[in-house]
């Protein structure tokens, strides 16, 4: 699929005109009533689908005045591509903080995590101080961020991580224990005993009559043990 002319102007105004004009030629209205029916909001949504939106990218510019602009559009399609355009080096904890009062859904926590900034050198940071926050997207934020980047972080964090995991509450919100899930699949995913050990941590919770701990038991529980046999 084509998206943008071989020729793309070197003026970041006309740029973004340029990308917001690809995107709308390339709306698709069933995936974004898709997207809406889930609770997932944008100021505009045009539903076109994160592949497309990667191949886009492929093209584009990554640099971090456009990106910015991108992000500050609230056009669904923008928002992504931001997260993928914005170069990792340059995102710090105190620009992610600024993006974070976006974050609103799980569909952008995701790909900003995964995209952006599980690969910023202040990883580590960020998540140290999110997965403290009384704000459900910056704690599920923290443990989506990662999860993605769950084999540079330091034991101490790891550890913290798990404790936090496997302590959280009943009637947490549903991102927080998305992401809890997210976490531990991806932290027991590294070696068979590892994923022994989670499976081991998370068993109180197959019985439990809390959704988000079922939930996170029935996802974990699934994965880990199909990848190993267990």
């Amino acid at each position: 699929m084509t998206f943008l002319s071989s020729v793309f102007p070197a003026n970041i105004d006309h740029q973004l005109a340029h990308i917001k004009r690809s995107i709308y030629l390339h709306k698709n209205g069933v995936v974004s009533e898709s997207i809406e029916s889930k609770g997932i909001r944008y100021a505009k949504n045009y539903g076109v689908s994160m592949p497309d939106l990667k191949q886009m990218s492929q093209i584009l510019p990554h640099e971090a005045a456009l990106a910015q602009r991108l992000w500050e559009e609230k056009i669904r399609e923008t928002m992504l591509l931001a997260t993928i355009l914005y170069p990792s080096e340059m995102m710090d904890l105190s620009k992610a903080r600024l993006w974070m009062k976006d974050i609103n859904n799980i569909e952008l926590a995701e790909q900003a995590a995964r995209n952006l900034f599980s690969k910023a050198p202040d990883a580590e940071a960020m998540i140290a101080v999110w997965i403290q926050s009384d704000d459900s997207w910056q704690q599920s934020t923290a443990l989506i961020t990662a999860a993605y980047c769950i084999e540079q972080l330091s034991s101490d964090a790891l550890s913290r991580i798990d404790e936090q995991t496997l302590a959280v509450k009943k009637d947490t919100a549903y991102e927080i224990y998305w992401a809890v899930a997210l976490y531990l699949k991806k932290r027991g995913g590294i070696d068979r005993k590892s994923a022994q050990r989670i499976l081991r941590q998370i068993g109180k919770f197959k019985d439990s009559s809390h959704l988000s701990e079922r939930y996170i038991f029935e996802e974990v529980s699934t994965i880990l043990c199909y990848q190993f046999d267990l």
